[in-house]
């Protein structure tokens, strides 16, 4: 929406901090239910996982990252038991690479991003942000673009935004389900969102049987889904301006001293169970613990 804005963490270490934005209005459990609009105020607990490999079970996220790297890649598949006809992932995948592998038509030229190729996109995207580029349409593209020339959120057979991405940026989490079509079975040409749907409508309920339900595209978890997120949407009100500049908001953009019980500090502190304390763009917090905590955008991208 055009009034949205987008808090996203720079730091992966906010779950169980008890981190609150206590100066935005409507506060959600105060708030009358029939004049007031979505709550405001509330918790800031999830961030972009650090990427990592992830345990599901068919669909279903199971334990790990919900920033899957490395990708699987592509395999050829058949949806109607006659041959071949698609290529898809074998298995779930989740995150920003999951997404530019799924929606990003290859330097516009009618071809899908390699695993690899979507991998090294989500980790310069997330590299770029952390060191102060805006997630706009303009700059996303930039990335991409340096991975493949003449690659876009919106170039050639692309349907990727900026949105999307923005949403991924804060900690909600994208799936691409195992069967998701994404090219043709010659594992070259990429599919526009349009013939992936009509490949998917003309399966049969036997060639789901037999053949597996296919999908046209990934999707964002929703509720009741394992690892989904619930984030509030959030919108650029006066209590938001002023918490933005000089509020609660303002505290969480500037440096934040903490260290989360859950996360280690120094090299020597990780374990199997205490994970590393990292930046948005994989780097280590420092041992004192002191970082930002967060950058805001509006729904462009920019920078508020």
């Amino acid at each position: 929406m055009a009034d949205q804005v987008y808090i996203i963490p720079r730091r992966n270490d906010l779950d169980g901090m008890n981190i609150q934005v206590t100066d935005l209005q409507p506060n959600e459990s105060q708030k009358n239910y029939i004049y007031d609009g979505f709550g405001q105020a509330g918790y800031l607990k999830w961030s972009a996982d650090a990427p990592g490999t992830t345990t599901v079970s068919g669909d279903s996220f199971v334990s790990g990252s919900t920033q899957t790297q490395p990708l699987a890649a592509l395999v050829a598949d058949d949806t109607t038991g006659g041959g071949n006809d698609v290529g898809v992932p074998q298995v779930c995948q989740f995150g920003l690479a999951a997404y530019f592998m799924d929606r990003i038509d290859r330097g516009a030229a009618g071809a899908p991003f390699s695993a690899a190729e979507a991998v090294t996109a989500a980790n310069n995207l997330f590299t770029a942000v952390e060191a102060g580029t805006a997630p706009t349409a303009v700059n996303i593209d930039a990335v991409l673009n340096g991975v493949v020339a003449g690659s876009g959120l919106a170039l050639g057979l692309s349907f990727g935004n900026v949105e999307e991405v923005l949403r991924i940026l804060r900690g909600e989490v994208y799936r691409l389900r195992a069967l998701s079509i994404i090219s043709d079975q010659t594992l070259g040409p990429f599919l526009a969102l349009g013939a992936r749907q009509i490949i998917v409508a003309a399966q049969t309920p036997a060639q789901i049987v037999s053949q597996g339900q296919f999908y046209a595209a990934g999707a964002f978890l929703a509720d009741g889904d394992a690892a989904f997120r619930d984030f509030r949407p959030l919108y650029r009100t006066g209590y938001f301006n002023v918490s933005n500049g000089e509020g609660v908001i303002a505290g969480l953009k500037a440096n934040v001293d903490w260290n989360n019980p859950n996360f280690a500090y120094p090299a020597a502190a990780v374990t199997t169970f205490t994970p590393r304390a990292l930046t948005l763009d994989g780097t280590a917090i420092p041992a004192t613990g002191i970082a930002p905590a967060v950058l805001v955008v509006d729904n462009q991208g920019n920078f508020l």
